[in-house]
């Protein structure tokens, strides 16, 4: 996180669970995410479903990526939203198509144990409970 990113906690269906475990991410149609946010051997799975996104990627978590996990840092809880994003900033570098077919992009973090999870998208995900075998 560049000194430019500041960030705001992003209140979701798991924004009190004390860590997420990473199932899968999948891009095909939309970027598809599960998480399962279960404590104390109960499994509760949620899926993130972005219907339009810009960009994204995936760091290890012991990558030196700058998002401390929730159970470090209860203040953010596993989800955020950056604010005056240097990567989306960097996006809008380019030829300013960015800016034409994506005015309002945010960048979202979903921090799980292993992963750290970023997207930039013109809306907020629909997150919903699932099964997954």
């Amino acid at each position: 996180m560049k000194s430019t990113d500041s960030r705001q906690h992003w209140l979701t269906a798991v924004s009190d669970c004390s860590s997420l475990a990473f199932i899968e991410l999948t891009c095909r149609r939309n970027l598809e995410l599960v998480v399962d946010g279960g404590e104390l051997g109960r499994v509760e799975k949620f899926r993130f479903v972005w219907k339009e996104f810009f960009s994204y990627k995936v760091t290890l978590e012991e990558h030196g990526v700058p998002w401390p996990c929730s159970t470090q840092d209860t203040k953010w809880g596993c989800t955020n939203k950056v604010l005056n994003s240097s990567w989306l900033a960097s996006l809008k570098d380019g030829d300013g198509y960015v800016d034409l077919l994506h005015p309002d992009a945010e960048h979202f973090v979903v921090i799980t144990s292993d992963y750290v999870i970023e997207v930039i998208s013109n809306q907020d995900p629909e997150i919903q409970p699932c099964f997954v075998e």
